[in-house]
């Protein structure tokens, strides 16, 4: 990847609040203003939680007066629209948590950072490339547009309210980019010298990449098991902002809405699948690496005992991408992440039919 198209992804990893350092000496005074920036960003995503909250209990004053005189159908509105919000306040709460996370794990992450190499535009990188430009183009044209058709003059106030969104997506492409980065190391410090047959170097640099895969993991796995989670609460969203649309016509939500938040998540089911795919690569070239070292022919018997060794400690250290203690990405996750997204939608559309029935 050039020099370039990495300085910019990480200025803009910066601008979402999702990074405080980048590989190389930094100069105080730009730790000084990068700090300052995620405060600063950190005061305004708590004063918006605030006031929505500040809203709810105004909702909770209205409705206790007005609880007997109020329809059903606006009763029922109210649950869908609330909905809706506490999805929205949830992804200001995990962005607030990726913002502390930047600013406390700043060391490990500059440490991280330094002792991988420059990554390649592989297959996957440039999957999630292009769908971080398509979802940022998308909202701001959504946002353009949906402020013209509803005569709403604060653009930049919208842009500012889906900041949270677009920071928690842009995390699967901070986190594919490092992948791709030990994938390269793999290759550079342990394929290579197995061709040489220095296997106790080779040996050593695996333990390494083993040990930067789990830093990783450490650092990245909560908030990928928290945007995972959150994909099932876009899918609700979906779901909620069309039952508005189609039920109650007098509603503010229009259909732009609704192809705003379709469109979001289906990026963000792309999202997950390339960064499945790629912790999946890592792991299938330990798994090739295991099948080369079986299969090589061996001089002596020291030289085959030493790759009887490593291929036991490869078989007992795999490259895995450990989601917190609870799962390990790869196809097999993608799989069941799908089967238990559509239980839940099927959950959920029951729960709808049910309520409809009621009224």
């Amino acid at each position: 990847m050039s020099n370039t198209l990495e300085r910019c992804l990480a200025i803009y990893f910066h601008l979402m609040g999702l990074s405080c350092s980048y590989k190389g000496k930094s100069h105080a005074w730009f730790r000084t203003l990068t700090t300052i920036y995620m405060c600063l960003m950190l005061i305004e995503l708590i004063a918006q939680i605030w006031s929505y909250f500040q809203w709810i209990q105004w909702q909770l004053v209205d409705l206790s007066t007005n609880q007997e005189t109020e329809e059903p159908d606006d009763q029922h509105l109210r649950f869908y629209v609330n909905l809706v919000g506490s999805i929205d306040v949830t992804y200001k709460l995990i962005h607030i948590l990726l913002i502390l996370q930047s600013i406390v794990c700043r060391r490990q992450e500059q440490r991280l950072l330094d002792e991988l190499p420059e990554c390649k535009l592989s297959y996957n990188l440039c999957c999630q490339l292009i769908l971080e430009v398509i979802l940022a183009c998308q909202i701001c044209s959504l946002n353009f547009f949906g402020a013209i058709l509803n005569d709403d003059p604060n653009f930049l106030l919208g842009l500012r309210e889906i900041l949270s969104y677009q920071a928690v997506r842009s995390r699967y492409l901070q986190i594919v980019i490092l992948i791709a980065r030990l994938e390269v190391q793999l290759e550079e410090s342990v394929w290579h010298r197995i061709h040489d047959d220095d296997y106790e170097r080779s040996r050593s640099s695996y333990t390494h990449t083993v040990y930067l895969m789990q830093c990783l993991s450490k650092l990245y796995g909560p908030s990928i098991l928290l945007m995972n989670i959150l994909c099932l609460g876009d899918c609700i969203v979906v779901c909620n902002v069309y039952i508005i649309i189609s039920n109650w016509t007098e509603s503010k939500l229009t259909w732009l809405l609704l192809l705003k938040s379709a469109c979001a998540m289906l990026t963000t089911l792309l999202k997950i699948s390339i960064i499945c795919l790629a912790c999946h690569r890592c792991t299938a070239k330990s798994k090739l690496l295991r099948q080369q070292l079986n299969a090589r022919r061996c001089r002596t018997n020291f030289e085959r005992s030493l790759i009887d060794d490593y291929i036991l400690h490869i078989m007992q250290n795999p490259i895995e991408f450990d989601v917190f203690g609870m799962y390990q990405l790869n196809l097999m996750a993608l799989t069941g992440m799908f089967l238990f997204l559509l239980e839940a939608l099927v959950i959920f559309l029951q729960f709808v039919s049910l309520t409809n029935i009621s009224k």
